[in-house]
């Protein structure tokens, strides 16, 4: 069960910094980078299940 568990985590975390990558992409082609308050919400939730 805790093998299930590691593996979802660090799902879970690469899909967090590939959203993060991308955001970084997104000013270094100057681009606005589109921070909405649900975006900042889900991403605190996210790194909270990483380390939970």
């Amino acid at each position: 069960m805790e093998k299930g568990r590691v593996r979802s985590s660090e799902n879970t975390w690469d899909r967090l910094v590939g959203d993060l990558r991308a955001k970084d992409a997104q000013l270094r082609m100057g681009r606005p980078l589109e921070l909405r308050e649900g975006f900042l919400r889900s991403l605190s939730t996210r790194i909270a299940r990483v380390f939970a």
